[in-house]
């Protein structure tokens, strides 16, 4: 797999990533991507990103996540991982509306699951989604969030 060990670094993980963003909207390649332990694989790549190029992969590893989060072998996994905080790292740095979107849109779905809900009251989720909605989005499916 291209994210195990990538051929080309800069080229290969993001083109890696995008397929994957497509292949995991299927139920049946989330239980593959779980088992075959990829979702170890996406937490190094959920970081504040700074270039272009790093804000659309971090989007697309995002949007992998969110996909997980409705899976829940995956979500038991990510229960047990650094997922959540970085997550949250990421979402109190972003000012790409389509990067706190989906962050949002996967906290969301985290929330009700075992002990996520314990977890982000921990790391102040009320508080970060408080000073969200104070800034001026123009995301129709961030401001429902």
């Amino acid at each position: 797999m291209e994210l195990r060990k990538p051929s080309h670094p800069i080229h290969g993980i993001p083109a890696a990533i995008n397929f994957l963003a497509t292949l995991l909207k299927e139920p049946v390649y989330r239980r593959s991507f779980v088992q075959a332990d990829g979702v170890r694989l996406l937490v190094p790549l959920i970081s504040p990103a700074s270039t272009q190029q790093s804000i659309q992969l971090l989007y697309e590893t995002c949007l992998c996540v969110w996909l997980l989060s409705y899976y829940e072998p995956a979500i038991e996994y990510s229960a047990t991982s650094r997922v959540l905080p970085r997550l949250i790292e990421v979402v109190k740095g972003s000012t790409k509306e389509k990067v706190v979107r989906v962050v949002i849109l996967t906290l969301w779905n985290l929330f009700v699951k075992g002990t996520f809900g314990a977890q982000m009251v921990d790391l102040d989720v009320l508080q970060i989604v408080q000073n969200l909605k104070a800034q001026a989005w123009s995301d129709e499916d961030l401001l429902d969030a």
